[in-house]
């Protein structure tokens, strides 16, 4: 990306006397200039302009530059709107007074943390707070500051001159309460919810009261920006990170603020009995932190519990005193030296520790906020994780962007945010048509939820997303949803997903995904995978293991989408909605290059699931939480809870229609299945690979993707022209049997692998086929009907050009899926290691035995 100076911008914009007038960036030789008086730049010029005019205030004066650009250009730069010169002069004369907005938020963060005002009494609390509210300028120049860390270390100091003013220096009757906290209270903070563990209302709680959200409203009017605290809370503030600027829904980017308990526990003695027996509590019941924790001192074992510890936070506050004494340039030395003017910096460990975070505490906590991931500290202690992760909040609609302002809050329709029309064709209509009432968007946050649920519940790897509570400003309840960034997740359409296949890039290993196709046709998610594979993605694998498949975005699920697919029992589909020839369910052919017995696996998961009540546990958890009938609630509370509960039980009774449909087609596989137990899980899935690879033999097939432009792994029958299989055990016999004529061409094949498989083949006088094989000798039928060997036979110069290193893209252009490919030659000097040779017409086969 370019990068031009502040500088240059502001003398630009001072250069014309029309303040319209477009400033344009030139990505390839990173200069500024005015543009055309009388032709507009183009959109991807005008998004060029604007972020690296973002980037020079960034670079001139960080986050308070990134706070005016938000504040004035914000939603300019959304619409791709060009930049002007009276928008650059604009957002350098917000910079003043946005800076003190931020002190002021900076001073209220600290009066709710800083150790200095929590340890006075409630009422010199309470006058400190007047104090600082009547005067909050007193004796400081803000505009001297030039980072948030200058800001921190000014508001630290005016609070000291209000202490000071109110006599403090006698009234310290009333410590800090830092007693140490049971682990009832501290346990399930930092614990990890675990993949296949509904995580929608695992934390059901009011984390933001009236004017704590509505974020796209308060960033336009300059009070609120990146880095500045969204929330009042003791145990959960939160800071802005940046608006939601992908998907449709609206919503904003935060990270954990340092909280009260997080002073509390910085205060707590990690020597204390309470503390030992704390930490030996948390190694007997996880003894995987036990192994990390072998052979370490106190204080580092319980950095590694992290804030489950009742000390974690005080073990983490030592460390980062400790290391930054030991560098002059360190702020947290610098602050030594200014609060201890008698105490050499070496002997920093004669003063009383709790004295030292007390006096040191906004350096202390600056410095632990700040400590990232490729720190050498990040791994110490999941504290530092705690602070550094991102979290979502979706659905977080304005009060602002409605169809019709009204004067109640929560009244009227609310709109997605105004960046969605962009490159949309008719955007605005879709906005206007998409407008939805808080109510609904509320309901919808506690329906995605427990999709959401239901995904993690049959095991498909998905992101942890929580409902929030919150207000409107007129007090009316809003629910949101709340996700984790998944570390090291990419997006499908970063680079994995060509002509509806997955294609891992730079060597990537990544896992089939036919397992997870059962469950996303029960859940019938029209936009699963996305027109461009943008709600499906995976997570890089760690040591040289494959990536993992990981699911976002489950917000179309249960939406009666199911009822109009036609599915099939080798989980092949079709969408019967309408007669719009628009296609639906973009992309489901990632799930389809595995084998049978994968797709086969999702539908036993299915029933596991289904026989084990945990779905039904599911969906009475959530009635129970949003119970109509609970006692002292609003009448809006109630009104809101009447529509979830109608929405759950629909979904609920979708969910299990869709679910019967699945095991209902999957029936014979199953029942099959359950046949074989005794023969072991081999034999089982062998058997019903058997069905797949006799229905690749003897239907037409393809090896490339739709389009010709990818190689798949495995064959995949064309549905149009398909020949179904079905299987059953009859005493010491496996019995196939096709149902349907087969072509001459298939019934010569299917004689020529029965034969070398030692197996029974009967064909009536209309070409249907009944296969049987005898327990036995089933290994020899199984090895003779392998999909490899079906590949040799019916895609003969695809193989020979793959065992080559080509891809054989070329050679499947000459494939007829109407004719086996019996007659094609293998390439020169091309030769199958000789195991089983069959003739078929005339010619000789030579099978081998799957790899």
């Amino acid at each position: 990306m370019a990068q031009v100076s502040l500088e240059r911008f502001v003398q630009i914009a001072n250069s014309t006397s029309v303040s319209s007038r477009d400033v344009v960036v030139n990505n390839t030789n990173a200069t500024a200039k005015l543009g055309n008086l009388f032709i507009s730049p183009s959109k991807k010029t005008n998004v060029a302009t604007m972020s690296v005019f973002r980037e020079a205030l960034k670079e001139k004066y960080g986050v308070f530059g990134e706070h005016a650009f938000d504040t004035v250009l914000g939603q300019r730069a959304q619409l791709q709107k060009s930049l002007r010169a009276c928008d650059i002069k604009s957002v350098i004369s917000n910079l003043g007074q946005l800076k003190e907005r931020r002190f002021i938020g900076e001073l209220s963060r600290q009066l709710d943390t800083n150790p200095k005002v929590r340890e006075l009494s409630p009422s010199m609390r309470s006058e400190v707070r007047r104090i600082v509210s009547d005067q909050p300028f007193s004796n400081t120049n803000v505009k001297l500051c030039k980072t948030s860390a200058d800001i921190a270390r000014m508001a630290d100091k005016r609070i000291d001159a209000a202490i000071d003013a109110a006599n403090a220096s006698v009234a310290f009757g009333k410590k800090l309460d830092t007693q140490i906290y049971t682990l009832g209270d501290r346990t399930t903070l930092d614990t990890e919810i675990k993949s296949n563990e509904s995580s929608g209302v695992k934390n059901l709680k009011n984390i933001f009261k009236q004017g704590e959200t509505s974020i796209a409203d308060k960033i336009k009017t300059g009070n609120l920006g990146v880095g500045m605290r969204i929330n009042r809370s003791s145990t959960n503030p939160v800071l802005l990170d940046k608006l939601k600027t992908n998907g449709v829904e609206p919503g904003f980017i935060y990270k954990n603020d340092w909280s009260l308990d997080d002073t509390r526990g910085m205060l707590t003695d990690i020597d204390s009995e309470s503390s030992l027996n704390a930490l030996k509590n948390l190694k007997e019941n996880n003894p995987t932190l036990a192994a990390k924790c072998e052979g370490k001192p106190l204080r580092e074992q319980i950095m590694l519990c992290g804030r489950m510890h009742p000390a974690g936070m005080s073990a983490v506050a030592e460390y980062v005193i400790e290391k930054g004494m030991q560098d002059e340039n360190s702020d947290i030395y610098k602050a030594f030296c200014d609060n201890f003017p008698g105490t050499p910096p070496e002997e920093w460990h004669n003063q009383e520790i709790n004295n030292i975070k007390t006096k040191l505490f906004v350096e202390i906590r600056e410095t632990v906020l700040n400590v990232k991931p490729n720190d050498e500290a990040y791994a110490k202690s999941p504290i530092f994780k705690h602070f550094n992760d991102r979290h979502i909040l979706k659905l977080d609609y304005n009060e602002k962007d409605r169809v019709i302002i009204k004067k109640t809050a929560s009244a009227g329709k609310f709109m997605r945010p105004e960046r969605v029309a962009v490159g949309r064709k008719f955007g605005q209509i879709y906005r206007l048509q998409t407008a939805t009432t808080a109510d609904n968007a509320s309901a919808g946050a506690v329906t995605e939820a427990l999709a959401n649920d239901l995904t993690r519940l049959v095991g498909v790897p998905s992101q942890e997303l929580s409902i929030v509570r919150g207000q409107y400003s007129d007090g009316h309840p809003k629910l949101m949803l709340e996700a984790k960034f998944a570390q090291g997740y990419s997006d499908m359409e970063n680079g994995y997903i060509k002509d509806g296949r997955i294609v891992p890039h730079n060597g990537e290993q990544v896992e089939s995904l036919g397992k997870y196709k059962a469950f996303f046709l029960v859940t019938a998610d029209r936009d699963a995978v996305g027109s461009r594979g943008q709600n499906k993605g995976f997570v890089r694998g760690q040591d040289g293991q494959p990536s993992k498949f990981f699911a976002i975005d489950p917000g179309h699920s249960l939406e009666s989408n199911g009822r109009y697919l036609e599915v099939d029992d080798n989980f092949d589909f079709k969408d019967t909605y309408g007669f719009s020839t628009k296609p639906r369910f973009k992309n489901f052919s990632v799930f389809d290059d595995d084998t049978r017995f994968a797709k086969f696996q999702g539908a036993l998961d299915l029933r596991t699931l289904k026989e084990s009540g945990k779905v039904k546990d599911l969906f009475d958890d959530y009635r129970s939480k949003f119970n109509s009938k609970a006692e002292g609630i609003s009448p809006a509370e109630k009104n809101l809870r009447i529509k979830i509960e109608a929405e759950i039980n629909k979904k609920e009774a979708e969910f299990n229609d869709s679910l019967a449909k699945v095991l209902t087609v999957a029936e014979n596989q199953l029942k099959l299945y359950d046949s074989l137990a005794a023969d072991g899980p081999n034999f089982q899935e062998q058997a019903i690979e058997t069905i797949e690879n006799l229905e690749k033999l003897t239907s037409p097939t393809t090896w490339v993707s739709k389009n010709g432009e990818v190689p798949l792994k495995h064959l995949q029958v064309i549905p149009e022209t398909r020949m179904p299989w079905r299987a059953f055990a009859e005493g010491n016999n496996l019995v196939y049997h096709c149902d349907q004529p087969l072509s001459q061409n298939a019934q010569e094949l299917l004689k020529a692998f029965a034969q070398a498989g030692g197996a029974d083949l009967q064909i009536d006088a209309e070409g249907c086929a009944k296969l049987t094989i005898s327990k036995d000798r089933a290994e020899t039928a199984f090895a003779a009907f392998s999909e490899q060997n079906v590949m040799n036979v019916t895609h003969m110069n695809e193989v020979a050009a793959r065992s080559m290193g080509g891809t054989g893209l070329e050679e499947a252009k000459n494939y007829k899926p109407e004719v086996a490919n019996t007659n094609a030659r293998p390439a020169p000097n091309f030769q199958l290691p000789p195991e089983l040779t069959v003739t078929v017409g005339g010619d000789n086969i030579t099978l081998v035995k799957a790899q």
